[in-house]
């Protein structure tokens, strides 16, 4: 028993100094990796850490049957990595990119299974700390990124164009500095604040302790500083979701009917409408894009047809073209295919049927989440806020390939595989 309890420490210390250090990986390896010649090493840390993890997971396992459940969660995910295996045997996409779609889409499912195995060694203390400790530190570096590190001295320590770009700023507007911190981009960042700006907010709003809303002001500060629009509706909608749970069930579906009905409205009524011509004066930070010539020109219009091209492209091949045929992988092929959609993404790579495999395996879970946020118990403050995250995720991830960022898939999926565990009776 105690060899048994020793191993399953360890796995638990592992998977806490992933959560811990991750955040702090891109900028690591950019300024460490422009030292020495062997960078492509330390990206895969974090990879060779999960590798460890599982394996050490596996072994557990085989020990003792009960620490993990072949339930309908886990099958779904046991079946994305296979069918997505399947896939990519079929389309055989390139190997450089074929590794990388592995490594941003599998490695992950990997990890929230492990995770399970050792749930029981993770109470809500210990991931409020493991969490929000090092999102503080991410979050204070990004307000000071303007103050101290300026692009020129981030291009003195590594950064630049063949690592992460150390002046981003707004298009059209070089006086707004987005900021980045120790993450890949301004997008990446917006999207990992989400975690504990919404992790604060439920704290404060389930244990009626308000000084946790100081932590949500505070974290509301770099993420509006990332000018990063998915990342702000994203936001919205996940404090939306956990502002509405506090409700009963009647309130949330009126509000829940509600924003339907204004969000279909409202993309209905800017699909017919030119928006440099309706709203000229739009400003800057809400538009990424030229409205000098009438029509929108620049990044916004981009995406509106990388979005199309990415529809497109999954309807031509509804069985999937294989990991790494889309999305950021893609760079490590050919024929690069951004999609500006997490979930075309998915449904580029492993075809329609693996997207509806992807949407049943989220949506099942935070079925989970949610009934136990609605239970009186030790647990349901942890998956009030996970179910809160998923909803906020969900709306970024129409917009950008939020989810093919390692850092916040990390976290994530790991959260989600112990807090699964945990409510699972």
């Amino acid at each position: 028993m105690t060899t048994k309890n020793n191993q399953l420490k360890i796995i638990a210390i592992l998977i806490s100094a992933l959560f811990v250090l991750v955040p702090f990986h891109a900028a690591f390896v950019t300024i460490v990796g422009s030292q020495i010649d062997f960078k492509p090493v330390l990206q895969i840390w974090k990879e060779l850490f999960i590798a460890v993890i599982v394996v050490l997971g596996f072994v557990a396992y085989l020990r003792d049957k009960t620490i993990f459940a072949f339930d309908r969660v886990n099958i779904l995910a046991i079946s994305i990595i296979t069918l997505s295996l399947i896939v990519s045997g079929f389309a055989r996409p390139q190997a450089s990119a074929l590794l990388a779609g592995i490594k941003t889409n599998l490695v992950v499912l990997f990890l929230f299974l492990a995770t399970q195995t050792v749930a029981k060694q993770f109470g809500r203390d210990k991931l409020e700390r493991i969490i929000l400790i090092p999102a503080a530190l991410v979050g204070v570096i990004a307000i000071l990124q303007p103050l101290i590190f300026s692009p020129a001295i981030l291009t003195r320590i590594g950064y630049g164009t063949s690592s992460i770009e150390a002046g981003q700023y707004i298009e059209g507007s070089q006086s707004m500095l987005r900021v980045f911190s120790t993450l890949g981009g301004p997008n990446q960042l917006g999207a990992y604040l989400l975690i504990p700006l919404i992790f604060c907010l439920t704290l404060a709003l389930r244990q009626k302790n308000w000084l946790w809303l100081i932590g949500f002001v505070g974290f509301c500060w770099p993420l509006y500083m990332t000018f990063s629009r998915s990342a702000w509706l994203g936001a919205v909608a996940g404090c939306l979701v956990a502002v509405l749970i506090c409700f009963n069930k009647k309130i949330q579906l009126a509000v829940l009917a509600s924003v339907t009905v204004v969000g279909l409205s409202g993309a209905i009524f800017l699909s017919q409408v030119n928006i440099c011509t309706q709203f000229s004066s739009i400003n800057t930070m809400l538009l990424h894009g030229d409205c000098s010539s009438g029509t929108l020109t620049g990044s916004d219009f981009q995406r509106l047809t990388s979005q199309k091209t990415g529809l497109d492209s999954a309807l031509a091949n509804p069985a999937g073209q294989g990991l790494g045929s889309a999305g950021p992988s893609s760079f490590f092929g050919s024929t690069p295919l951004i999609t500006e959609n997490w979930y075309l993404q998915i449904a580029i790579e492993i075809g329609l049927v693996g997207l509806a495999l992807y949407i049943a395996f989220i949506a099942l879970i935070a079925s989970k989440l949610y009934v136990s946020s609605q239970a009186n118990s030790a647990d349901s403050i942890i998956s009030a806020c996970l179910f809160a995250i998923i909803g906020g995720l969900a709306i970024s991830s129409l917009f950008l390939h939020t989810l093919a960022d390692s850092t916040l898939s990390i976290l994530l999926f790991g959260l989600l595989g112990i807090q699964k565990a945990r409510i699972t009776k």
